[in-house]
């Protein structure tokens, strides 16, 4: 665990002890990276707290994602019912409801999540939330990520069109700038 804080694209606060609660489709880019070489998943284990939840897994069983490790991963139940009950009334699916109750726990947790409803909803209740590149900048920016890598990870997540073109060039404006 890295004991820097900072301030990241005025979203978050990246601290000591990192915790990250992550979605099923993060952990399906996640796999993708971790194929192609350019991430080593490992790593997010040795840098960071992970959390799921329980539908969150039975989601990782279903789609036979490879990445998450469950024996190093902390699940997590329902704990803000309030969230919770909100979300499911906005029509969150199971997955998303339980994650966004949890992700206002603490402010060193942080939600790693594609989804931009969950995302919408997570800057309305105060929530940290951040989609998976921005989690790779928070690596670089704590120097734990090379800016090559960046760069190599930002590339191939256009190509794949997981990320879109605005959000691709301004990793790349940003990397220019560090």
């Amino acid at each position: 665990m890295y004991s820097k804080y900072l301030k990241f694209l005025n979203k978050i606060v990246v601290s000591v002890n990192m915790k990250f609660l992550i979605d099923t489709f993060s952990w399906k880019k996640f796999d993708l990276l971790s194929k192609t070489n350019l991430f080593k998943v490992s790593n997010l284990y040795n840098w960071a707290e992970i959390f799921i939840t329980h539908e969150v897994k039975a989601e990782i069983e279903h789609f036979k994602l490879k990445s998450c490790n469950f024996r190093a991963t902390n699940i997590l139940p329902i704990k803000n019912h309030k969230i919770f009950q909100d979300a499911k009334s906005l029509k969150f699916d199971q997955a998303d409801a339980e994650i966004l109750s949890n992700g206002n726990l603490n402010e060193d947790m942080c939600i790693i999540s594609e989804d931009k409803p969950l995302l919408k909803f997570a800057i309305a209740y105060s929530i940290n939330a951040i989609q998976v590149i921005d989690l790779f900048q928070v690596f670089n920016k704590l120097e734990l990520l090379k800016n090559r890598e960046l760069f190599q990870i930002n590339r191939f997540l256009r190509e794949k069109k997981n990320i879109t073109k605005k959000k691709a060039s301004n990793v790349k404006k940003w990397l220019s700038k560090h």
